[in-house]
């Protein structure tokens, strides 16, 4: 053979055995970095989301150690709430979403059960317009707030909840459609989470000059808020489960709660101790769930 010839075909094996060892160390490299798909960001929602974002960042940063290193993918998805979980059970579509848990959704995917407001989802805060507020301010019980018409979404556990208890709804699919409608009349009040309330507020404000706060009167009910996965994605919710106990057993996640720009409104806690609470009942609930360490709120109840 020609040793020209020869050195050629050598020299051409060596390069191809080379870029072969190079893509299989880069691709090593790419399964290492964990890419976690997660939800783009909501314009109106920022405000009240933020402490999630925090959150699942902090939990997955608890357990680089275990686990590896992790990216986050952000992708749009303009459904419902209840449209985009299904996405968590579609191979490389959506890898978790923070939201209220009911039995439904704990059958059809799997809850990282580390409630992770500590309870205070469950405490929703009445954002109202100035034609009704003076009615609202005067209520001081579950049966005399039935006669006005909530605002909720389509597919939210709360919908369920108030209407299991009596209350009326307007049930819609469309998040910011809801402040346009408590702002012309066509509901008379807007429950949201006692974190969510504020910020919200603070955003549409500006397009509904005449939406006003309820400072004096809350509801409850049990809503633990639980980060989701697919029903098969073992391997994230055992490493979110792990990092979400390591913050809670090292006090991280209480400081997360008083400091995140989300959620640090609601304490100092002494500041809802006038505020009537009307409590009612989940029939979706959990009942296994232990509520023991769930931030408590409020001194006086009134049933519904």
């Amino acid at each position: 053979m020609n040793w020209y010839k020869y050195a050629f075909i050598v020299g051409a094996y060596v390069l191809c055995v080379c870029d072969v060892v190079a893509n299989a160390q880069n691709d090593k490299e790419n399964v290492s970095v964990q890419r976690i798909k997660v939800l783009q960001d909501s314009t109106n929602q920022d405000g009240s989301i933020d402490y999630f974002h925090t959150l699942l960042s902090q939990a997955l940063d608890a357990t680089t150690k275990e686990f590896g290193d992790y990216s986050f993918v952000r992708i749009s998805l303009p459904y419902s709430q209840e449209r985009s979980l299904h996405f968590l059970n579609e191979r490389n579509r959506l890898d978790v979403m923070h939201t209220m848990t009911n039995s439904e959704r704990e059958k059809t995917y799997r809850a990282v059960k580390v409630p992770l407001l500590k309870g205070l989802m469950g405490y929703r805060m009445l954002i109202t317009n100035k034609r009704t507020l003076a009615k609202i301010q005067k209520i001081t019980s579950g049966e005399s707030l039935k006669s006005l018409v909530a605002c909720q979404g389509q597919h939210w556990p709360d919908s369920d909840i108030l209407e299991y208890n009596g209350f009326q709804v307007a049930r819609v699919v469309v998040f910011e459609a809801m402040y346009e409608m408590l702002s012309k009349g066509r509901c008379d009040y807007f429950p949201r989470g006692i974190h969510e309330a504020f910020s919200e507020y603070t955003t549409f404000i500006e397009q509904y000059p005449n939406l006003k706060l309820v400072k004096n009167v809350l509801l409850h009910y049990d809503a633990p808020v639980y980060f989701f996965v697919g029903k098969t994605n073992q391997y994230l919710a055992q490493r979110l489960e792990t990092g979400l106990k390591r913050l809670d057993n090292t006090g991280r996640l209480d400081a997360l709660l008083k400091n995140n720009s989300t959620t640090a409104r609601i304490f100092p806690l002494e500041q809802w101790q006038g505020v009537r609470v009307i409590t009612l009942e989940n029939p979706k609930q959990d009942r296994l769930i232990d509520t023991s360490r769930f931030i408590k709120l409020g001194s006086r109840t009134a049933s519904h």
